[in-house]
């Protein structure tokens, strides 16, 4: 673990989990890296709840400044730079989650599922997803649905 990320002291981190520099790791979140490698790179924030898992041969990757809210499940998938995966959303095994996405709270993105960067992800199960601008840098304050098109 990075000596600038900032971990809570509730926070569980077991097995083969590194976290890069200015990360933040959030209360009774939950860090499974006994059976694989969690990744979480620098700036990524992983909030209040939520379980990263990684299953035998199905490491977890979590990008560059993107952020896993709160009671959110990531079992063997890789995140993108910068994207946002709200609350209590489900990414399972293989799936990859590209670049600047959003991701609503609630989805469950399937096993195996591969999202382009920039995309809108929402549904239980997510069987689509729209492209999606940012007005305003990364706060994603402006987001919106890209519909032209």
């Amino acid at each position: 673990m990075h000596p600038d990320a900032v971990v809570s002291t509730s926070a569980t981190l077991i097995g083969d989990v590194v976290v890069e520099a200015d990360c933040s790791i959030g209360h009774d979140a939950v860090l499974r890296g006994d059976l694989a490698p969690v990744l979480v790179r620098s700036g990524a924030t992983i909030q209040n709840g939520a379980v990263l898992h990684a299953p035998a041969g199905a490491p977890v990757e979590i990008g560059r400044d993107a952020t896993i809210a709160n009671r959110c499940c990531v079992q063997g998938a890789r995140i993108g730079a910068r994207t946002v995966v709200a609350d209590g959303a489900i990414i399972l095994t293989d799936a990859i989650v590209g670049a600047d996405c959003a991701v609503a709270a609630g989805a469950v993105v399937l096993g195996g599922t591969c999202v382009p960067d920039r995309m809108l992800i929402t549904g239980r199960p997510a069987t689509g997803w729209s492209p999606r601008t940012t007005e305003v840098g990364p706060s994603r304050a402006y987001d919106r649905i890209d519909v032209a098109g």
